[in-house]
């Protein structure tokens, strides 16, 4: 005689599906292709809806996947503030006015007069002003090398070009442009010292 089988445990029954379901009175079969395209795309809706994953995971997504709709920011009322009458002059912070605007004579180098890409020069040594500092001398309107400036103005604070006497709210310094270079606007050291090791 064959010993008695062991019952087999109840089987654990099966969550209910959060998606749609088919019509199972019907059957897929005598369903319409429209009530089933139509089940599909809820189905498929239900799913994308569905959370990503635990708290880590949604952390790491939202970093990376920003463009998810569940990751999107909130849109938060904001009161706009009205914009200022007049814009900030870039020296002081203050709003500009017209009498702090004034005409600056560049001079064209004469290599370059006839190009479309013109360069300017300074108004005292000649050279071409590229990347190097500059100043402008408000009493002339005229643009020089900021080492000029340092060498040959700043010592008796006279105007090399009309010989009037300078305050230093007569010097203007203009903003060194960058360059495309790496190490454009870097100080560099002009003295090597060896070092012994």
């Amino acid at each position: 005689a064959r010993p008695a089988r062991p019952a087999r445990p109840a089987r654990p029954a099966r969550p209910a599906r959060s998606g749609p379901q088919f019509d199972k009175t019907k059957g897929k079969d005598t369903m319409t292709t429209e009530e089933i395209d139509a089940a599909e795309r809820e189905e498929v809706i239900a799913n994308l809806s569905k959370p990503i994953g635990d708290a880590s995971t949604q952390s790491q997504l939202k970093r990376t996947s920003y463009w998810c709709p569940t990751f999107a920011p909130n849109h938060v009322k904001q009161e706009l503030l009205e914009p200022p009458k007049r814009p900030a002059s870039p020296m002081t912070g203050e709003p500009l006015r017209l009498k702090d605007l004034f005409a600056v004579n560049l001079e064209v180098d004469r290599d370059t007069q006839d190009t479309l890409d013109k360069k300017y020069v300074c108004a005292v040594s000649k050279k071409q002003i590229t990347f190097q500092a500059a100043v402008v001398i408000k009493k002339s309107n005229a643009v020089i090398l900021g080492k000029v400036y340092k060498d040959l103005v700043k010592p008796t604070m006279t105007c090399p070009i009309t010989g009037e006497k300078l305050r230093k709210k007569d010097i203007i310094e203009l903003v060194k442009p960058g360059s495309s270079f790496a190490s454009g606007g870097a100080v560099e050291s002009s003295v090597y010292r060896h070092t012994v090791t």
